[in-house]
């Protein structure tokens, strides 16, 4: 429904053209826990269509994966737990580009929401920490990136994004920390992307 309302509103705007993008790269989570490290990079794929609704404008939708395994939700019983680092994660966007002037390369900037779920997102040590894990909530993104146009409609770039996760859960700990189980919770990530994008005009 919210993307049938946009694109109504942006009727009256210029049609420039369709817009395919296809991204890789790494996610980084900005989360923290002390003595133990979060996955430092995950891999990271990225899918986006949007409509260009002006020169210098578009409107698009985009589909994230973060691919980095799922921890068992527990912690362990005795002693040290290594090994256990996971972070993967989805997210589906609705997002408005800016296309700055300026050629070689050309600058943009992008904010969107949608809906997201981060699956698993666990330390190195699984020991009185189990993993955070989310359902389907909110999820924001912000991002700027640049690109090349190499051959007629075929553009080469990249990004750096931030996105967040809402609807987090942690489980409660075990051990001497026992720590109670929290909902409600949210957490962030930076991306770094590279790009391919074919523009296909009206």
């Amino acid at each position: 429904m919210g993307l049938a309302l946009a694109v109504l509103a942006a009727g009256s705007l210029r049609f420039a053209g369709l817009e395919l993008e296809l991204g890789g790269g790494v996610a980084h989570s900005l989360e923290s826990y002390p003595s133990t490290s979060y996955p430092l990079v995950t891999p990271t794929l990225q899918g986006r269509v949007a409509v260009r609704l002006h020169d210098r404008l578009s409107l698009g939708g985009s589909f994230l994966a973060v691919i980095g395994g799922e921890a068992r939700n527990g912690v362990a019983c005795c002693g040290p737990d290594s090994g256990n680092q996971a972070f993967t994660a989805t997210a589906a966007f609705l997002s408005l580009r800016y296309h700055f002037p300026g050629d070689a390369p050309q600058w943009w900037m992008e904010g969107g929401a949608g809906i997201g779920h981060l699956i698993s997102l666990q330390t190195d040590s699984a020991s009185e920490h189990p993993p955070l894990r989310g359902r389907a909530g909110v999820s924001g993104r912000m991002a700027v990136g640049l690109g090349w146009e190499v051959a007629q409609n075929l553009r080469v770039g990249g990004e750096l994004a931030g996105v967040v996760w809402t609807n987090v859960e942690q489980a409660s700990g075990g051990g001497t920390g026992n720590a109670p189980a929290q909902s409600g919770l949210w957490t962030p990530a930076l991306l770094l992307l590279a790009s391919i994008g074919f523009s296909i005009a009206p």
